[in-house]
């Protein structure tokens, strides 16, 4: 080494190694096998040491010059080349303790904790040199100690570390409890600085550190943000909601703790019905800033109970306003939430939003959002009988609608009894039901008879009254049935007066609509006399619209129907065009059905058969004689009774694609695209 160098020593036969930094004989080493030495040689240029005496020469070697040189620095007090010469943990731990013995000594007792805390190898005690600062005086000197230590401990010290972190952690929290008591309560600077150490190093250890034995001390000392923050770094936030509500005002932090973005949509689901417990306002003011990033279906559970009697009014109400926020503003059309709603305002005293939300909870369809029988439940059971009645009409139970609707108010059981306008029976029966009830003055028993006395007239005054308001659908006559047998019929005579005008009228009506019925009647049978007898007069030129042949040239027939004998040459039609009757009877037999082509064909068939100008057609296997005439009558019933390109034949043929696969070929790749 370059502190260390060899000199010669010509005394006996020995040489002695000298160190530089205390001048005084390191080693000694015999060499009587040499002979008598005489000196020291240097080789400069393999810069190699030798030893010479008389009769030899020998090479000189040093090997581990510097060995327990870090002893010799210790006793000089030269710790900082000591550590750099000590070979391990345990030459270190010794040099450490040295050196925090020196610092005690001094009364430096921070300086001699971070020594100390520096010692890995168990000896001192680390009970003892703990026990030892903790006596010093200096309330900070065990901080430093803790805090070098818990540095140097390796990661399979993990029990010891966390240990030493939960106790620095209670140091700290006193360091600063003795801010505040020293300032009056007053944030000064070493309070922040010690705040944000505390902060630092629950972010830096939370590996370490144990959550419960952590947040034990933070909450004892009231450092509320600091547990926040610790568990942020630990990257457990259900912990600290756990803990949070756990205590009474712990609603509204928890609240902050779950507007952070790091914290998933469930564990909002999680805590919801304990936020909505305690803090009912502020989680709703939550759920609505948080909009579409939290499903109302999720949050149901914690809503749900809401919905129920015992629920304090000002909770339910503040629920609703979610509930109302999540259908209108959301867009959710989720059955079960429009349930809820139903069930929140069907608490309320006030059927007025009740009945609206009925009317406007429908999706694009019309169809309503909420379950209408589950709806009429709860409004039968919590007495909503305006909602009865309207969920009723809505699941066409109209009878039951007005019947309830009768014992709430008579002009809703009108408005009821008007709603089928499709069914004019069910409304007559509707209204029925109305008078029966207002005749007999509400008793709808059987038996009921209205009794004479002075209510009586009232009731039938108001029955005759109610015959116009039903629109027509009742009669005078509808309602007696509902009087007793003894009633004087003043009373009713203006509405008798009023019936039998109305039936003298319906009687003049039907009789002028029987005048005009026979008048039409008569001009059809004039134009069926006329069109029988109806002629026109064509050119022999005239061309078939259909193969585009004179009229006096024999027809194409490629459907080869039977010719010749007696089938008529052509039909006029009433619309101007003009058919061979063969190319008139193709269309038909290829587009008229398999029944009336086989009848074509037959009767194409015994025209042909029979002579020109003969009377009747011969009996053709088995069929007997029959009249020209007659055949002729019920071939043009079949082709000629009209137009087969202006009738319902062509209607028929509406979905017939243009191209056959029989046509020709010329004429397919002409429509071809």
């Amino acid at each position: 080494m370059n502190d260390i160098s060899t000199h010669k020593q010509a005394c006996c036969s020995t040489i002695a190694a000298i160190t530089t930094v205390m001048t005084a004989i390191r080693l000694t080493s015999g060499c009587t096998h040499a002979g008598t030495p005489l000196g020291l040689l240097q080789d400069a240029t393999s810069i190699t040491t030798h030893l010479w005496s008389g009769e030899t020469l020998h090479e000189v070697t040093m090997t581990s010059e510097g060995k327990d040189m870090w002893r010799t620095y210790m006793e000089y007090r030269d710790y900082n080349n000591a550590l750099k010469l000590a070979a391990g943990s345990a030459q270190r731990d010794i040099v450490y303790q040295s050196m925090g013995t020196d610092a005690a000594a001094g009364g430096d007792f921070k300086a001699a904790g971070a020594y100390y805390g520096r010692i890995v190898g168990g000896q001192p005690p680390f009970e003892e040199l703990a026990l030892m600062l903790v006596d010093s005086g200096d309330p900070e000197a065990l901080q430093v100690f803790l805090s070098t230590k818990l540095q140097v401990l390796g990661p399979n010290d993990k029990a010891q570390a966390t240990m030493v972190s939960a106790w620095l952690t209670e140091l700290i929290l006193d360091q600063i409890n003795r801010d505040l008591l020293a300032a009056a309560g007053q944030h000064t600077v070493a309070y922040t600085q010690h705040v944000a150490q505390l902060r630092q190093f629950l972010t830096d250890y939370a590996s370490v550190l144990n959550w419960n034995t952590t947040t034990a001390l933070l909450e004892s000392y009231g450092r509320l943000h600091e547990l926040e923050v610790f568990a942020d770094a630990k990257g457990d936030q259900e912990a600290l909601l756990e803990y949070l509500m756990r205590n009474a005002d712990g609603a509204k932090r928890a609240l902050g703790v779950l507007r952070k973005p790091s914290v998933g949509p469930q564990l909002v689901y999680k805590f919801a019905p304990q936020l909505l417990a305690t803090a009912t306002t502020d989680t709703v003011d939550f759920f609505i800033v948080s909009g579409s990033t939290l499903d109302p279906r999720q949050l149901l559970p914690a809503l749900v109970r809401f919905g129920e009697p015992g629920a304090a009014p000002a909770q339910r109400d503040q629920v609703l306003r979610y509930v109302s926020f999540a259908m209108d503003q959301l867009r959710c059309d989720d059955s079960a939430v429009a349930n809820l709603a139903v069930s929140l305002l069907s608490l309320e005293e006030s059927e007025g939003r009740l009945l609206d939300f009925l009317a406007r909870a429908r999706n694009p369809l019309g169809k309503p959002l909420f379950d209408a029988k589950y709806a009429l439940r709860l409004a039968k059971e919590r007495n909503r009988r305006h909602a009865c009645v309207k969920l009723l009409c809505q699941l066409g139970l109209f009878e039951d609608a007005v019947s309830l609707a009768l014992d709430v108010d008579l002009g809703l059981a009108k408005a009821v009894a008007n709603m089928p306008e499709d069914d004019d029976n069910l409304r007559r029966k509707l209204w029925l039901g109305i008078a029966k009830h207002v005749v007999q003055g509400g008793d709808d028993t059987a038996d009921a008879v209205p009794q004479a006395g002075p209510d009586q007239a009232a009731r039938i005054k108001l029955a005759v009254e109610f015959l116009k308001e039903a629109g027509g659908l009742l009669k005078i006559e509808d309602i007696l049935p509902f009087f007793p047998d003894f009633v004087t019929i003043d009373n009713f005579k203006g509405a008798i007066t009023d019936s039998l005008t109305r039936y003298n009228k319906q009687i003049e009506e039907l009789k002028e609509e029987m005048d005009e019925a026979t008048e039409i009647a008569e001009a059809v049978r004039r134009d069926l006399k006329l069109l029988s007898s109806r002629t026109a007069v064509i050119s022999t030129r005239e061309m078939c619209v259909a193969c585009g042949r004179s009229i006096i040239d024999p027809a194409p027939n490629p459907s080869k129907l039977p010719t010749g004998g007696a089938i008529p040459p052509f039909y006029l039609f009433p619309t101007g065009q003009v058919f061979h009757i063969l190319c008139a009877a193709a269309e038909v037999v290829r587009y008229g059905g398999d029944v009336r082509a086989t009848r074509v064909r037959r009767l194409l068939h015994r025209l042909s058969r029979a002579e020109l100008g003969a009377a009747r057609a011969p009996a053709v296997n088995g069929t007997p004689e029959e009249s020209l005439a007659s055949l002729a009558a019920r071939l043009e019933a079949d082709v000629g009774c009209e137009d087969p390109w202006n009738g319902e034949l062509l209607v028929r043929m509406i979905d017939l694609p243009f191209v056959e696969p029989d046509m020709d070929t010329d004429e397919v790749a002409s429509w071809r695209i």
